[in-house]
């Protein structure tokens, strides 16, 4: 039995990296545009390529599947706590604050921790892209894959080493390998990600070695709030 498809932690940083160096491109097209002489609504270009940056980042940082985050069945705004204080009403460092996300998977109801990186992320999100959302709306009513398989051309990284594509689902798996050689338990990350100890255990143990996500681990800012 062989791993899942996902990153390393250095085509981790270059798949952001590419993906804001689009947003910088549509954004100087969007200052530009005041002819119609470049082609294209850049304002939602912008706006399209910002959105899949942030999701990128999310689901990287939580583990959760495409479809409990993405589309009409995916969160909504009002599932998601933004957790900044201790539980005795201490304010967190900004380094240590994160989400939870109330998701509805396959395997029914669960609560998913979210990272500080996805919690920085969520933020910026919502600063930018939908600053007016109600609870009620959708987190990403439009699904993202298409932009996510066009970066990953571009950023030539849709296949990996051994020729087999990677998509949305790679940064799940992204995910669990990274908490696997920061230290994580297999029960433990199987109950975040809504899946069997045994499944961890099968295809992603093996693959989960720290050099590959030595980046990462040592310095997760670096690399994920690009």
């Amino acid at each position: 039995s062989g791993g899942r498809i996902g990153f390393n932690s250095s085509e981790y940083r270059k798949l952001l990296l590419t993906s804001r160096r689009q947003i910088k491109e549509a954004e100087k097209n969007m200052d530009e545009n005041t002819t119609s002489f470049i082609p294209g609504n850049w304002t939602r270009t912008y706006l399209t390529r910002l959105s899949l940056h942030y999701f990128i980042i999310l689901m990287a940082s939580c583990g959760a599947r495409t479809e409990e985050i993405v589309g009409s069945k995916g969160i909504a705004h009002g599932r998601i706590t933004v957790v900044e204080k201790d539980p005795s009403g201490k304010k967190l460092p900004t380094n240590e604050r994160y989400l939870m996300l109330a998701v509805k998977g396959k395997t029914g109801l669960r609560d998913v921790y979210c990272r500080n990186s996805g919690y920085h992320a969520y933020k910026k999100f919502v600063e930018r892209c939908c600053p007016n959302h109600k609870k009620h709306d959708l987190l990403f009513p439009h699904s993202p894959i298409v932009g996510l398989k066009n970066l990953l051309n571009k950023a030539d990284l849709r296949y990996d080493r051994w020729n087999r594509k990677r998509d949305s689902k790679s940064l799940r798996h992204y995910f669990i390998a990274c908490q696997l050689a920061r230290g994580d338990d297999v029960w433990s990350v199987s109950v975040q990600c809504g899946t069997s100890p045994e499944v961890i255990q099968k295809h992603y143990v093996p693959e989960a070695k720290v050099q590959q996500y030595k980046e990462v681990i040592l310095n997760p800012k670096k690399v994920e709030l690009l």
